[in-house]
């Protein structure tokens, strides 16, 4: 079934197979290259597809941007923690959301790099990420702050402001390890301690 509870058949399931592998084979030779130079000639042979099938799934090589924007949406998922609801700590829920976002970066890195290197210079792909990705994650973020610094278990931080920060560290460290920083690569729970004592009024 799909995500609205639907049969999918056979042939769907093939095509959502074959979508993602073009998107990651896209992604991987993004990374090689840069999206610039990359030649949809280079991504159906990495994928192992004619060059013709890719345009059977997207128009362009702008749009298998946008479908890897996509699939980054749906790989990013904080829901878990946060529909636990308030039962847990403020601590073990910052610990889980991060450790769920060092998940997200580690099994979607190389689509994660292209994103973030090409919504740099291009405003359109950024307004789409931000809306995409960007937005409703802060957005869900933000409301369950609020619900716990109205408990008293976090500190009295604007929430908007504060899913921000959280974010804004997040994406750095995600750099950070990117360009070898060995601190952000070898020491990731210390770092974690310290994001949250700073955070928590616990």
């Amino acid at each position: 079934m799909n995500e609205n509870g639907e049969t999918t058949t056979r042939q769907e399931r093939r095509a959502a197979v074959r979508k993602a592998q073009i998107l990651e084979a896209a992604a991987q030779v993004f990374a090689k290259k840069g999206y610039p130079r990359a030649t949809t000639a280079e991504i159906a042979a990495l994928a192992d597809v004619s060059e013709g099938t890719i345009y059977n799934y997207f128009e362009s090589k702008h749009d298998l941007l946008v479908g890897i924007m996509a699939e980054l949406a749906g790989a990013l998922d904080l829901e878990e923690p946060m529909n636990r609801g308030l039962a847990d700590d403020s601590a073990t829920f910052l610990r889980q959301m991060l450790q769920v976002r060092r998940q997200f970066e580690d099994e979607n890195g190389a689509m994660l790099r292209v994103v973030l290197s090409e919504v740099m210079v291009d405003a359109h792909l950024a307004g789409h990420y931000y809306e995409t990705l960007a937005a409703p994650q802060a957005a869900r973020l933000q409301d369950h702050l609020q619900a716990r610094i109205e408990q008293g278990e976090l500190q009295p931080i604007a929430p908007a402001l504060t899913s921000r920060l959280l974010s804004a560290l997040l994406t750095g460290l995600f750099v950070q390890r990117v360009l070898g920083d060995p601190i952000a690569n070898d020491h990731w729970e210390e770092l974690v301690a310290a994001l949250v004592a700073t955070v928590s009024r616990r």
